[in-house]
């Protein structure tokens, strides 16, 4: 790796290096060639790193970014590191430095030194042979008799739009994530920060549940410092679950709304459809809340059958476990019962709010009765 170096207060001044430097004897020389770069009576030089030559291309432009603290010091470990890689590794960085987002050397220097976290896919620099070798590979499962009609460009523009990838010299970089099997979608989000709409650049797309490796990586890819991905903006949010769809908070973070996705995933239908009603009788403000209600499904009963309160008198007294409900149910006088009568009177006990899913009972402390929901939504 060779840099040219530049006193930036007299630009005439200026000098080539070699590096890495790898020794004392070298260091000394060094020292010589950039008090050549000094001027009579000049007793500190502003020097600044001005141009490279490096054998990862894209380099170059990551280094000599306006602002970056490009020292000499730094540029000699990023040098040791380059010049130790092969030239599977240095493919690599080259497309690890455009799917990241780089802020800084130090930014550079991480990449360097996590090439693991990447993988390299030889001749696949475009979305129609990414979407070939995707099909070829049974990464993407396509029926036989539907080859000869597959759009393989489309294939692989999808995949480089859902995956942190980036397209290299006649090859394909992408990101690792240790997911585990393909998981299902509870929110579809496009999100976008200040940084990004400033470049003119489109809203990026995250599905949820993620791993917090991803979020981090796209957040860095919209330019939020730190890599805090609640520094985005969501832009569209789409749940393709449609018995969730208007339940959960728009006012929502991403951290929470994958904290809230992680949880679902590992409901079953049953508890999923309890989840639904509690979110109706609950009206949560925040994803945060929601995934709280998420994780307390048990202290809530939900009466699927109950419509009317006849229905939840009945329940209540053929159906529920009466020893939890302290109350005495003479077998013989059950039907004699007004069981409408009844059923008002209890759910006013019970605290109890109706909901397109049935009735909601909170067995903790019962719903205040002003905040009690009218048959079939919210009360007006």
């Amino acid at each position: 790796m060779k840099v040219e170096i530049t006193n930036n207060d007299h630009p005439e001044k200026r000098l080539w290096m070699e590096l890495p430097i790898t020794d004392d004897p070298q260091m000394i020389k060094t020292i010589g060639k950039l008090a050549s770069l000094m001027v009579q009576d000049q007793t500190e030089a502003n020097l600044h790193i001005t141009d490279m030559e490096a054998p990862v291309p894209n380099l170059k432009k990551y280094i000599l970014t306006e602002g970056y603290e490009n020292s000499l010091e730094k540029m000699n470990l990023l040098a040791h590191r380059v010049a130790v890689m092969g030239e599977t590794d240095l493919r690599k960085f080259a497309g690890a430095l455009d799917i990241e987002s780089i802020n800084s050397i130090d930014d550079i220097q991480r990449v360097a030194d996590s090439l693991g976290d990447y993988e390299l896919f030889p001749d696949v620099s475009s979305d129609r042979e990414l979407g070939v070798y995707l099909v070829e590979s049974g990464d993407v499962e396509i029926p036989r008799d539907m080859i000869p009609y597959i759009d393989y460009a489309r294939v692989g523009a999808e995949y480089y739009a859902n995956n942190s990838c980036a397209y290299g010299d006649n090859c394909l970089v992408t990101k690792k994530y240790e997911t585990g099997p393909q998981r299902a979608v509870i929110f579809d989000l496009k999100v976008t920060s200040d940084y990004y709409q400033s470049t003119s650049k489109p809203p990026v797309r995250i599905t949820l549940p993620a791993p917090p490796v991803k979020l981090t990586d796209i957040a860095r890819q919209l330019g939020i410092m730190g890599g805090d991905i609640n520094g985005c903006r969501i832009v569209e949010r789409a749940c393709p679950k449609d018995i969730l769809r208007d339940l959960v908070p728009e006012t929502a973070d991403v951290s929470s709304l994958n904290g809230l996705a992680i949880e679902i995933e590992s409901l079953t239908d049953k508890q999923l459809y309890k989840l639904c009603a509690v979110l109706e009788a609950e009206r949560p403000d925040t994803a945060a809340r929601a995934m709280e209600i998420a994780f307390g499904l048990d202290d809530y009963e939900v009466v699927k059958s109950a419509a009317h309160p006849a229905d939840y008198g009945y329940h209540v007294l053929c159906e529920s476990n009466h020893e939890e409900r302290d109350i005495e149910v003479v077998e013989e006088i059950k039907d004699f019962v007004d069981f409408e009568k009844y059923g008002e009177w209890r759910m006013e006990e019970d605290g109890v709010r109706q909901t397109g899913f049935g009735m909601v009972r909170r067995i903790s402390e019962p719903f205040e009765p002003e905040e009690r929901m009218k048959m079939g939504g919210l009360s007006q």
